[in-house]
C-alpha cells in the first residue's frame, strides 16, 4: 500500500489535454513528467492540467468498485453465483465485506489519487501565483482553474467520506510522502465541509456557463451550476447527518451520550446560522440549516442552468448514446474518444457489464458482466405484469411493460424480452428469453451505458474505453435533491410544494411515466423510489439509503432486508428462497473449499445503526495507518496534513477560504 500511495498520491502527474474535438485522440508521453516551474506558465498549459481531472485519476474507482458499492450493495443487483469465497465481489451483494473485499483498496487508492491530483494541481498554481502574478493571463482565468481543482477534489471527498465516513484529509500531498501513516482520519462533517468550502469557491469563481470555444459535442466543462448541485448533494449529506443527532459525535459511535460531545459544538451551530440565516441552537435545527442550505444551492443550480445551455436531455437512451451533446450532464469524467490504453482513462461500463458479446461487441472484445442480473424487487419498482400474458410456457410470470418507471426510462436502462434495440449490434435486434420473475432463471441484465461497436456508434469503440462520458451529477439528480431538501426543511414526509411537483414531473415527463397533478403530492418513498429508477448503474442509490438511515435507521434498513429474491440467486444479502416472501430476516451459509460462510441474514439481527453499513478501512492502508482502525477522540486530533486545521476548527488559512 505505500508504493501504491506514494504512486498514487504525490508522483508528479502526467497532464492530458481535455477534449477539443471528439474524434481527437490525446497526445501523450507517458515518460514525461511535468515541471510546475516550466508547465504551470500559461492559462491553456494549466487548463490542461485541470482537464486531466476529468478523467484519469478517477478509472479504477468508476470501473467497477462504485457499482458494487452503489448498487450491488443497495439491492439493484443480484447474481447467479451463489457459491462464494471471502473478499470476493459477491460481498457486495451478501453485505459479508470485510477489509479485504475486492476493489475495495483500488476504489480507495483511486479516489485520493483524484484528490491528490487535485491539490497538486492547486498547489503548483499558488507557487506559480507567487512566481509570477499573471502567469493565467487574467485573474477571472486564474480563478476558474483553482474552481475547477477544488471542485474535483470535493467530489472525491465526498465519496471518500461517504462510504468509509472518518477519512484524513491531505491537502497538499507534496509534504507527506514519507509520513502519511501518521495522518489520523478527521470527522465526517469535517470532510464535507471541507468539501463544501471547495465548492463555494468554485461557485463563486467557475464561469456562468460553457464558454463556447470549449464546448464541443461531446465534452463539458465545469460551471457555477456545477458547484452549486454538487454542494446541494453535500449538503443534502450533512443535514440528514444533523437531523439523526450525529453531527457532534461521529468518533464516538454515540448519538446520545453527553459527555462524549465536543465541547466545540456550539462552533457548528454558529457557523451554520450565519450561512443559512436560521437560528440553531439544536442538532435539529442544524439539520434544517443545512437542508436550507441544500435547497438554496439547488434553486441556484438549476437558475443557472436555466439560463445556460443545459437542459434534460429528450431521450432517455441518449444518456447512453457516444458523441451525443449531453446537456443534462453536470459534471462527467470526460475520455477520449479512440483512446484504447485503459491507464489514461476510458468508459469500460460496456466491457464490465455487458452481457453478450453477439448484441453489444460482435465477438471483438470481452463483455464480462454476464454473471449480474437486476434484482427482483429493482423490477418490480421499474416494470408491471402484462395481465393478458402473464407467464411463458414454463410458468414464470413475466415481467413486461412498464410501471412506475415509463418506457423510456425502463429501454434506456433494462434489457427486457421482445424489445427490440435497434441502437445495438449495427441493426434490429430482439432480445429473447430474458424475464423479470420470482422463480425464472434467467434475468433482466444492464442496458444503460451500453454503446454496441463502432458500427453502432459512428465512433471508434474499445474494450477498455466505449467513448462515452460517465456522468457523475446530472440536472434530472439536483431537480429530485432540491425536493429532498425542501422536505426535509420542512420536516415532512410528503411535498405539494408547486416547484417540487413541476420538477418531478419534468424528470417522470421524460421517463415517459405518468405525472403528479397540479393539487397532488409526493411522498418521501416514492421520491427515493424515482431516484433509484433514475440513476440505476450510476451508483448513487446506497448513498441515497445511506441519507436517510442516519435519520430513520428503521426504514431505511427494512426498505433494504424487505427486497424479494429470485429463488436460488443472492441479492441485498440473502440467497433467495421461495418459502420466504419476504425473506425480511432471511438466514443462510454458504460453503465452499471447506470454510463456511454467513451472509447478511445472521448479521442483520443486530443491525441497530447506520454504523454497519460503512465500508471497512481497506486492510493494507490500516495496517500503516493505525490512526485509521483508532479514530481519535476529543482532544488528542492530529494536525499533520491539514495545514495546521485543529479539530472542530473552522480557522482556516485565508488562502482557501472562500467565503
Amino acid at each position: 500500500m505505500k508504493k501504491a500511495i506514494i504512486s498514487g498520491f504525490f508522483l508528479s502527474i502526467v497532464f492530458l489535454s481535455l477534449l477539443t474535438s471528439c474524434n481527437d485522440k490525446l497526445n501523450v508521453d507517458s515518460t514525461y513528467l511535468v515541471s510546475e516551474d516550466t508547465y504551470y506558465t500559461s492559462y491553456a498549459n494549466t487548463r490542461s492540467a485541470t482537464g486531466a481531472l476529468y478523467s484519469s485519476p478517477w478509472a479504477v474507482f468508476v470501473n467497477y468498485f462504485d457499482v458494487y458499492f452503489g448498487d450491488l450493495r443497495a439491492g439493484n443487483s443480484l447474481s447467479k453465483q451463489t457459491n462464494v469465497s471471502t473478499n470476493s465481489t459477491m460481498d457486495y451483494i451478501f453485505w459479508n465485506t470485510t477489509s479485504l473485499a475486492s476493489q475495495m483498496a483500488e476504489g480507495w487508492n483511486s479516489l485520493y489519487a483524484v484528490a491528490a491530483q487535485a491539490s497538486n494541481v492547486i498547489v503548483s498554481m499558488e507557487r506559480s501565483e507567487d512566481r509570477d502574478p499573471d502567469f493565467c493571463g487574467t485573474e477571472e482565468n486564474l480563478r476558474i482553474c483553482y474552481g475547477e481543482a477544488r471542485f474535483i477534489r470535493a467530489v472525491a471527498y465526498w465519496y471518500l467520506a461517504d462510504i468509509w465516513h472518518d477519512v484524513f484529509i491531505i491537502e497538499d500531498p507534496q509534504n507527506y510522502t514519507l509520513n502519511f501513516q501518521s495522518i489520523a482520519p478527521s470527522p465526517y462533517e469535517d470532510v464535507l465541509e471541507y468539501a463544501a468550502r471547495d465548492l463555494r469557491y468554485a461557485a463563486e469563481y467557475l464561469p456562468d456557463d460553457e464558454a463556447t470555444s470549449e464546448g464541443t459535442a461531446c465534452s463539458r466543462r465545469l460551471t457555477k451550476a456545477s458547484a452549486y448541485g454538487m454542494l446541494s448533494r453535500i449538503y443534502c449529506s450533512m443535514a440528514a447527518y444533523a437531523r439523526g443527532d450525529w453531527f457532534s459525535n461521529s468518533l464516538t459511535g454515540s448519538s446520545s451520550t453527553t459527555e462524549n460531545q465536543n465541547p466545540n459544538k456550539s462552533k457548528y451551530y454558529s457557523y451554520y446560522a450565519e450561512l443559512s440565516g436560521m437560528g440553531v441552537g439544536s442538532d435539529a435545527e442544524l439539520g434544517k440549516a443545512l437542508y436550507k442550505l441544500a435547497l438554496n444551492a439547488a434553486d441556484r443550480c438549476i437558475s443557472y442552468a436555466d439560463n445556460g445551455s443545459y437542459s434534460l436531455l429528450s431521450d432517455y437512451e441518449d444518456i447512453s448514446k457516444v458523441g451525443h451533446k449531453q446537456t443534462e450532464e453536470l459534471f462527467a469524467l470526460q475520455y477520449a474518444i479512440g483512446w484504447e490504453t485503459y491507464s489514461y482513462g476510458g468508459n469500460r461500463k460496456q466491457s464490465s457489464w455487458g452481457f453478450n458479446n453477439q448484441y453489444l461487441v460482435n465477438g471483438l472484445f470481452g463483455a464480462n458482466g454476464g454473471s449480474y442480473y437486476m434484482s427482483l424487487s429493482l423490477l418490480k419498482d421499474m416494470l408491471a405484469p402484462n395481465a393478458s400474458d402473464s407467464t411463458d410456457t414454463s410458468g414464470h410470470t413475466v415481467m413486461v411493460g412498464a410501471g412506475e418507471s415509463g418506457l423510456n426510462r425502463v429501454y434506456g436502462s433494462l434489457f427486457t424480452k421482445g424489445e427490440y434495440y435497434d441502437r445495438l449490434a449495427n441493426g434490429m435486434v430482439q432480445l429473447s428469453g430474458i424475464y423479470g420473475s420470482k422463480n425464472t432463471s434467467i434475468g433482466v441484465q444492464i442496458r444503460k451505458f451500453m454503446v454496441g461497436v463502432e458500427a453502432d456508434t459512428g465512433y471508434p469503440v474499445y474494450q477498455y474505453n466505449s467513448g462515452l462520458s460517465h456522468p457523475m451529477l446530472r440536472l434530472a439528480d439536483v431537480y429530485l435533491m432540491r425536493i429532498e431538501a425542501n422536505m426535509g426543511l420542512n420536516d415532512v414526509t410528503s411535498t405539494s410544494d408547486a416547484t417540487d411537483i413541476v420538477l418531478f414531473n419534468k424528470v417522470r415527463a421524460r421517463a415517459g411515466a405518468s405525472l403528479i397533478s397540479d393539487n397532488g403530492s409526493i411522498s418521501f418513498l416514492t421520491l427515493l423510489k424515482e431516484r433509484r429508477m433514475e440513476f440505476l448503474w450510476e451508483a448513487l442509490y446506497m448513498h441515497d439509503l445511506l441519507r436517510y438511515s442516519f435519520y430513520d435507521f428503521t426504514d431505511a434498513k427494512q426498505l433494504l432486508i424487505s427486497q424479494d429474491c429470485y429463488s436460488g440467486y443472492v441479492c441485498a444479502g440473502y440467497r433467495g428462497d421461495s418459502t420466504l416472501t419476504p425473506p425480511t430476516e432471511a438466514k443462510y451459509t454458504v460453503t465452499t473449499d471447506g470454510n463456511t460462510y454467513t451472509g447478511l441474514g445472521d448479521n442483520r439481527r443486530s443491525m441497530t445503526n447506520w454504523t454497519f453499513w460503512r465500508l471497512d478501512y481497506p486492510k493494507e492502508s490500516s495496517d500503516i495507518n493505525t490512526y485509521l482502525t483508532s479514530s481519535p477522540k476529543n482532544g488528542d486530533y492530529q494536525t499533520v496534513g491539514i495545514g495546521g486545521l485543529k479539530y472542530y476548527s473552522f480557522d482556516w488559512s485565508s488562502q482557501f477560504n472562500a467565503d
